[in-house]
C-alpha cells in the first residue's frame, strides 16, 4: 500500500501564485516525482492539471470557431475573466500551453490555437 501527499510548488517570481507543477511524494520509499509532465501522459491529462487561467485559455481555443488563422491574442485575453486575469502571468501561461504542446502558434507570434 502507498500512501502520497501532494505539494504545490510556489513560484517566488509570481508573488507566490503556484506554479503549475505538483510533486507527489511516496511515503513508504524515498522517491519524489513529477506529475503531470513526461512520457505516457496524454495531452488530455495535461489538461486537467492546468492553473484556472490556462484552463480557460485553453478550453477558449478549443471552442474557438477560426480554426484556420487562429484566435489573436487579445482576443484571447479579452476573453478571460476578469476574476482569472493576470497581466503579470497571461505571457508566460500562453508560452508554457504552447511549450507543453496543448496550443500552438498559427500566422504569427499573436495567433494560436489549440493543437488538438
Amino acid at each position: 500500500m502507498f500512501f502520497f501527499s501532494l505539494k504545490i510548488a510556489v513560484n517566488r517570481e509570481t508573488n507566490g501564485a503556484p506554479s503549475g507543477g505538483v510533486i507527489a511524494k511516496n511515503k513508504t520509499k524515498d522517491s519524489t516525482r513529477s506529475l503531470g509532465t513526461g512520457r505516457g501522459v496524454t495531452m488530455r491529462t495535461r489538461a486537467n492539471a492546468l492553473m484556472p487561467m490556462q484552463e480557460k485559455i485553453f478550453k477558449y481555443l478549443c471552442k474557438s470557431a477560426n480554426s484556420t488563422m487562429g484566435e489573436f491574442i487579445e482576443d484571447i485575453r479579452e476573453n478571460i475573466p476578469s476574476y482569472l486575469y493576470n497581466e503579470l502571468t497571461f505571457n508566460s501561461d500562453i508560452n508554457e500551453l504552447a511549450a507543453d504542446g496543448l496550443i500552438m502558434q498559427t500566422d504569427d507570434d499573436e495567433h494560436f490555437m489549440a493543437n488538438r
